[in-house]
């Protein structure tokens, strides 16, 4: 175990150490857990959908999984497999592809524990002056909570896998305003978190409980939006974004930003 690792692992080692006392076998499972994180899953291009659009100005907001692939050193971001998957995808839905000029924002979801990816991420967006990274970090407890001990810490934890929600609503709020903001932006918006399914869900999730599905002009129901992230994902988020969604709904219907919204 390199030392970044073991510093980043060391906070939550002495957690659960002053919590359960097992101590050689809580080691092993933050590490056996974490590591996938640090490390970063490859780009995948089934985990790439159409979230919204607005043709006056050319904007388009995909997910997606992590944009990098590759291992340690040889790691690397996959723009050109990502612009084409893009590209793929608006011609099956019958819209106008990438301008050559896009501007690719690439919008990070992933936090601390995946340093590393983060700082490809930073990298890679400083090498053009038609690129940009935002980084919105959200924690993704589920993925770095050993799997038979997550159950302790459910009550401490789930609303905490997110920045506040009046948090996130800012964040997705700043996201629609420019895409469906006036003047001609150019511009692609890739979302993601690291599996393209949990942290990326939860916030797609906000973002269409507040907005709803505007490529079909629809309002959706909390359960409509939670059947989207599944057929786009493949599966359901885990309990930490699901319960993060489930407290983003009620913040959203108690401030009457959105009227009329059934919450879990």
């Amino acid at each position: 175990m390199n030392i970044s690792k073991t510093i980043l692992l060391m906070p939550l080692s002495l957690l659960f150490l002053n919590s359960c006392g097992e101590e050689e076998k809580i080691i092993e499972e933050i590490e056996r857990d974490v590591f996938h994180i640090i490390e970063g899953q490859n780009f995948s291009a089934n985990r790439l959908h159409l979230v919204d659009y607005n043709l006056a100005n050319n904007t388009y907001f995909f997910r997606g999984n992590n944009p990098l692939s590759g291992s340690a050193e040889n790691r690397s971001f996959q723009y050109n497999e990502i612009i084409n998957t893009i590209n793929d995808e608006l011609e099956s839905e019958s819209l106008p592809t990438l301008a050559n000029n896009v501007e690719f924002v690439d919008v990070s979801l992933l936090n601390f524990t995946e340093y590393f990816d983060l700082h490809i991420e930073q990298e890679f967006a400083n090498g053009s002056t038609n690129r940009r990274f935002i980084n919105w970090p959200l924690l993704g407890l589920d993925n770095i909570i050993p799997n038979h001990i997550s159950s302790f810490f459910d009550s401490h934890l789930q609303h905490i896998t997110n920045p506040s929600s009046e948090q996130l609503y800012g964040w997705v709020q700043t996201l629609y305003n420019d895409i469906h903001g006036g003047g001609n932006t150019n511009r692609v918006y890739y979302v993601h978190c690291n599996a393209g399914c949990d942290r990326t869900g939860e916030f797609v999730a906000a973002y269409r409980l507040v907005y709803g599905d505007n490529i079909n002009g629809q309002i959706l129901t909390y359960n409509a939006v939670q059947t989207l992230n599944t057929n786009e994902c493949g599966r359901e988020v885990n309990r930490y974004s699901r319960n993060a969604s489930e407290h983003f709904c009620s913040y959203i219907t108690d401030e009457r930003i959105v009227v009329g919204l059934q919450c879990p």
